[in-house]
Parts: C-alpha cells; sequence; structure tokens
C-alpha cells in the first residue's frame, strides 16, 4: 500500500485548515510542525504510556521545545475540574506563540482544544486523533468542550486546529471493542451520507475488522470529506449540521442516565440511532425494510441494538427527562434527526412525548408499545 498523504482542507469563516491522513505520520509529526516556539502535549494516562512519551521524544530530538501533561483517563473526566487542572500545568508555560498538540480520542480534543482556545484568549492546537471515532468524527469540526451537570458538552466553543493529523495504522495496537465503538460513528455518517458509502460497509466488515489500512484510509476519508462537506455548510451548527446528531440526542441520553463508565459513546450512539429509526418507522416516515438493513449493519459491526445485549438496564422517566434538557432543543421542542431513506435525514420538532416514551421503551426494554 502505497503512504501518499490524503488532504482534505476544510474551509471556514474563521480559520481553514488541512486534514492529513496518512499511514505512520505520527513518526513524521516534525514536517508538520513550523512556526511555534513551544509546544505542550496533552494525553490522557493510558495515551501517555503508549504514545504521548514517544511523541514528546519525537519533537525534542529536532531541538524543539516540548512538555507533556496528562489527566486522568475515560469520558468521567471530561470536566471543569479537569479543565481547571490542565490550565494550571499549562500556566507561565506558554505564550500566544505557542501550540498544544492533542493526543488521544475524542475526550482529549475536545478537551485539549478548549484548553487551547481559552488559554491566553486563544492559543493553537494540533489535533492527532488516536480512536477511529476521534479520526472520523470529533477532531473534525471545530467543537470543543467539556461535560457538566445539566448534560454532555453543554460548556465549550467553536474553534478550528491549526491541522489534524490523522495516522490509521495507530488503530492497529488499539484493543477491538475501540475500533466496534468508532464504527457507530461511521455508520451514522454513512446512513446520512447515501447508499454508496453504506454498500461499502456492507461488503468489507471482515476486512475492516482485520484492519485492512487501505480500507481504514478510504473510510476514514469518506466519513471526514462528508463531516467537512456538512460543516463548511454550516459550521455554527445553525441549520443543516444538525443531522450530525443523529441518534445523539437519545445516544447521549443514554451516557448521562447509565453513567459514561458503563456505556460508551459508540455503543450509546447505535441504540440511539436504533431508537429513531424505531420512532421514524412507527410515524410512518422510514420503511421496514430500511430499518431492517441499518439493524443489519449495526450487527454486522458487533453494535447493540439493545441495552439488554450489554447486560444493562435503564429507566426510561430519566432518560426522557434528559431529552428534555437537551441544549438542541427549540422552544420547548425536542428535536430529533430521523431517517426516511439511507441519505434522506430530516429534522424534526413534531415528535409527542408518547413517541418518545416507546422509542426510549424499544431499546431500553426490547420491546414496542402497541
Amino acid at each position: 500500500m502505497k503512504d501518499n498523504a490524503i488532504t482534505i482542507l476544510c474551509k471556514s469563516n474563521s480559520r481553514a485548515y488541512d486534514i492529513v491522513i496518512q499511514k505512520n505520520c505520527f513518526y513524521n509529526v516534525i514536517k508538520y510542525l513550523s512556526h511555534f516556539k513551544k509546544y505542550i502535549i496533552i494525553c490522557d494516562s493510558n495515551l501517555k504510556r503508549y504514545y504521548g512519551e514517544t511523541l514528546l521524544q519525537l519533537i525534542t530530538a529536532e531541538k524543539f521545545t516540548c512538555d507533556l501533561i496528562s489527566f486522568p483517563a475515560g469520558e468521567s473526566n471530561k470536566n471543569l475540574n479537569i479543565f481547571s487542572y490542565l490550565h494550571e500545568q499549562i500556566a507561565l508555560r506558554l505564550d500566544r506563540n505557542s501550540c498544544i498538540i492533542t493526543l488521544g480520542g475524542g475526550v482529549t480534543g475536545d478537551m485539549g482544544g478548549f484548553v487551547a482556545s481559552t488559554y491566553m484568549r486563544g492559543i493553537s492546537f494540533i489535533q492527532i486523533p488516536t480512536s477511529l471515532l476521534a479520526m472520523v468524527d470529533s477532531s473534525v469540526g471545530g467543537k470543543l468542550g467539556v461535560n457538566s451537570s445539566i448534560g454532555k458538552n453543554v460548556v465549550g466553543v467553536f474553534n478550528n486546529p491549526e491541522k489534524v493529523l490523522i495516522d490509521p495504522s495507530l488503530l492497529e495496537t488499539l484493543p477491538e471493542k475501540y475500533l466496534i465503538d468508532g464504527m457507530a460513528e461511521v455508520i451514522k455518517q454513512a446512513i446520512l451520507s447515501g447508499e454508496e458509502y453504506v454498500s461499502f460497509l456492507e461488503k468489507n466488515s471482515v476486512e475492516i475488522f482485520e484492519l485492512n489500512l487501505s480500507l481504514l484510509i478510504k473510510l476514514i476519508s469518506l466519513s471526514v470529506q462528508y463531516k467537512v462537506n456538512i460543516v463548511e455548510q454550516d459550521e455554527r451548527d445553525a441549520g443543516i449540521r444538525k443531522i450530525l446528531n443523529y441518534g445523539h440526542t437519545i445516544g447521549h441520553a443514554l451516557e448521562e442516565t447509565l453513567g459514561y463508565s458503563n456505556i460508551s459513546h459508540g455503543f450509546a450512539v447505535a441504540l440511539g440511532m436504533n431508537a429513531v429509526n424505531y420512532l421514524a418507522m412507527k410515524c410512518g416516515i422510514l420503511s421496514k425494510i430500511t430499518f431492517d438493513r441499518v439493524q443489519r449493519l449495526l450487527r454486522e459491526y458487533k453494535l447493540p441494538l439493545f441495552l439488554s445485549d450489554l447486560d444493562l438496564r435503564g429507566d426510561s422517566a430519566k432518560i426522557l427527562h434528559f431529552l428534555n434538557n437537551d441544549k438542541k432543543n427549540q422552544n420547548d421542542q425536542i428535536v430529533m434527526i430521523l431517517l426516511q431513506e439511507i441519505g434522506e435525514p430530516i429534522i424534526s420538532d413534531t415528535q409527542t412525548k408518547p413517541q418518545m416514551k416507546e422509542a426510549i421503551e424499544y431499546v431500553v426494554k426490547n420491546r414496542s408499545i402497541s
């Protein structure tokens, strides 16, 4: 397989940036570092052992000034306390001609980017995502922030990185569960994108699980290009970009009510997609044929359809309560992304609470209510 880089430009009203997808670009990071005097790598405690120290050595070997700071791994640590801790750790080490490198999954990218965006009113940052989920989704689009007691990602900013460096070979060292988790976002993007991407996933599941790098690069490129196309139309999430929340509204509520340590983001999104597809089918928007097809695709990539698949139990009333507090709601209406057909999502705010409760009960209790 050739190691030629795929570079996708994300245009923006605030700042355009390149997204580089290339095998082993992590180990050639120096070619992407240029005019900054100082660097700090932010990663979690797990990545510090696997890649953090290596990246630090790669940078300092070239006589750059660079430090490494870490924080405890896990979604539960994506909060304002850790945000403040990271600010304290970088205080006085960096000036405005400095750059933060975020190394890790979605939690690190969101957290580190938010720190960079608020330190000295904003300094540059480079994203190096290490999980499939971060490669195809969270590292692209400029959404940064932390969770609070109110909900997920309710404290944050929009700000673009200097660059995103995606090295698919980093996925070779991750346990399969992280690949499965990331595939939820991939499947979401494929369903929103259209038939070509969905068919690609249906035909190549075996080799994708075998980490065929050529297929992974194509998969990542298709996802990134799709998201870039949407983000360029709606950078501030005021219109069409809302479709990227397909499966996420109920998914986020599941994460909040079950606890981040009990359910991963990808698993929650898969359940959320199954719930809203059930809702769309019951409302006569989505055909049974397409509903079944999406369920088969989720199963093909070992993703859950029901909480019972994960040996978990949920409280439908609590989940519905969190839906009512979702930051995407408008005028007290729950905004949902529903599917009409592959590649044909709609933004809807007409669902009643009984309909929402039925969709939640479908995935929580593995039953429909007639």
